[in-house]
């Protein structure tokens, strides 16, 4: 389950470079601006995303798998799969 979630949020990154690769380079040899300013502002916009997957994910495989009924448990629970993804 671990794996999935990361897989999941690393291949989203992964496909979505190559295709901005030609105008990240264009921009970058023009000064427009550097490889953090993109890499920033590129992954801000994606963390509500990844958040409400997270979260929903996390309920689905808590309940689904019928760990502890405790909030303290699941909220550890979704801080482990943040971690790995």
């Amino acid at each position: 389950v671990g794996i999935n979630q990361f897989m999941s949020s690393v291949q989203s990154i992964l496909l979505t470079f190559p295709q901005e690769r030609d105008v990240f380079l264009k921009e970058y040899s023009g000064r427009v601006y550097g490889v953090v300013p993109y890499f920033v502002a590129k992954n801000i916009p994606e963390i509500p995303f990844q958040l409400i997957f997270l979260i929903l994910f996390s309920v689905i495989a808590y309940h689904g798998t019928g760990l502890r009924e405790s909030g303290e448990h699941f909220l550890w629970f979704i801080y482990c799969f943040a971690e790995i993804s």
